[in-house]
């Protein structure tokens, strides 16, 4: 199956390959916007200095390319070091999208103009010191049946090294020799998650989604909150070298949370989606004796 056919099927999904939840369902799992605003401060609380929540939102984000970001000539030739050394590595050079300006965050959708870069060009601009906001799309995994929440363990890369984390990457615009994520955000979620985890999803019956800024690095996050993964699919997840799959069982996400390798943003989304009741996880879901809000309330002050 070539890519395009590949991301028509499991972006636009067929009918069986749904999310567990109903429309009906879906709508219900969705908090007031009163409720979805304290949620938003709560967090920001939590994990200020580390991550900034900007926004809830029902609609997926539009990303608008401005065309190729502006280096200066010491940045261009910095960029050409790293990408011998990628080169070298066995590594790829992907493009990226940083944002340009910053979006109306309150409407729905958000509307993100980005210019492009590739990789050893990030380099560059963080060996300057600088925080480049790179556009990205991530997802909380879980399966359902199993009640297991699935993460991933970090390998040798840029940004927080071997640290826990959710599923995710960033968005790719067209560059030369890759697929790049025309469909938008969405489609950079999907192909992430199957690129490091071998996981097939849709991303229809989301209830939630959310937008954040990582303040360590920069990175923009779109961050979807709930994403099944079917039970077929469980026992045949497996990394690759940007790291490996680590499946929790509910019952054990108190203590996990409590784990001091967390990267922050990771750690923040899940407990975005413990605040909003565990969008597609079972009704009446416990996490070893409390509720999603009981456990997203405990872990507030931990």
């Amino acid at each position: 199956m070539g890519p395009l056919e590949w991301l028509g099927q499991h972006l636009l999904g067929k009918a069986t390959d749904r999310a567990i939840v109903s429309g009906a369902k879906f709508l219900a799992s969705l908090l007031p916007e009163q409720d979805l605003e304290k949620l938003r401060l709560q967090l920001n609380d939590r994990f200020k200095d580390e991550v900034e929540i900007y926004c809830f939102n029902q609609l997926e984000p539009k990303v608008h390319i401005k065309g190729k970001y502006s280096l200066t000539s010491e940045q261009m030739a910095s960029a050409a070091i790293y990408r011998q050394q990628l080169a070298a590595s066995g590594r790829p050079n992907d493009p990226h999208a940083l944002l340009t300006n910053d979006p109306l965050w309150k409407a729905d959708p958000v509307n993100l103009e980005v210019a492009t870069v590739d990789f050893s060009e990030v380099c560059a601009l963080r060996q300057e010191g600088l925080k480049p906001q790179i556009v990205s799309a991530s997802g909380v995994l879980l399966c359902r049946e199993n009640e297991d929440l699935i993460l991933h363990r970090r390998g040798d890369v840029a940004t927080y090294p071997h640290a826990l984390h959710i599923i995710g990457g960033a968005y790719m615009p067209d560059g030369v020799g890759v697929y790049p994520d025309r469909a938008g955000l969405h489609s950079t979620a999907v192909r992430e998650i199957h690129e490091e985890t071998q996981a097939h999803v849709s991303v229809h019956d989301t209830p939630n989604m959310v937008m954040a800024k990582e303040l360590s690095t920069g990175f923009i996050q779109l961050v979807l909150l709930g994403i099944p993964v079917h039970l077929k699919d469980v026992d045949k997840l497996s990394g690759n070298w940007e790291g490996q799959i680590e499946r929790v069982p509910f019952k054990s996400l108190a203590s996990v949370l409590k784990d001091p390798t967390w990267v922050p943003s990771g750690k923040a989304h899940v407990l975005a989606w413990l605040g909003l009741g565990a969008p597609n996880a079972k009704e009446g879901q416990k996490f070893g004796n409390q509720t999603a809000r009981q456990l997203f309330n405990s872990m507030l002050d931990a």
